[in-house]
């Protein structure tokens, strides 16, 4: 159909599984490291968060040299500000369940941003369409997302504090 993306990887299923592998590694590997590190939270949690935003903005990009083309036309300082912009938001959008995760344990958050995780990199591993969904993630749903993320959070906080 067009204007609708195709999977890398062939088939719709194959890619939603290989994306849902690749975020349960993601939040698997983090709450390893944070159950056996000796290193502060925040430096814990910076660490994560960078390498989540490095992680996904490569294979966005790496997908798309790979198995598409870049547009030649696209202006090379808009092209900069959309990866700062997108891999700064990867970023703080880790940051917010890695940190929770790693100084109180908090799991809900940590459910969400692997979903979301698993929706982005599903996204991620699809090429064509009609707009990019770095962009869409960039400038529309990463607030939303980080928001969601920030509910789970409350939601968690006030059934501890009940329990209590």
């Amino acid at each position: 159909m067009p204007g609708t993306p195709d999977p890398v990887l062939g088939s719709d299923p194959l890619t939603l599984i290989v994306a849902g592998a690749l975020s349960a590694l993601i939040v698997g590997t983090f709450a390893y490291a944070a159950s056996r590190s000796e290193f502060s939270t925040v430096v814990l949690t910076g660490g994560g968060a960078a390498g989540y935003g490095l992680f996904a903005i490569g294979l966005w990009a790496s997908v798309r040299v790979i198995f598409y083309h870049l547009d030649p036309m696209i202006d090379p300082f808009q092209f900069i500000l959309l990866i700062l912009l997108a891999g700064g938001l990867l970023a703080v959008q880790a940051a917010i369940p890695f940190f929770l995760y790693a100084r109180s344990g908090f799991l809900a958050p940590m459910v969400g941003f692997a979903t979301i995780s698993t929706f982005l990199l599903f996204v991620f591993l699809r090429v064509g369409g009609e707009t990019d969904p770095l962009a869409l993630f960039g400038f529309g749903f990463a607030p939303f997302f980080t928001g969601g993320i920030l509910a789970l959070a409350a939601l968690e906080a006030g059934v501890r504090h009940i329990t209590k």
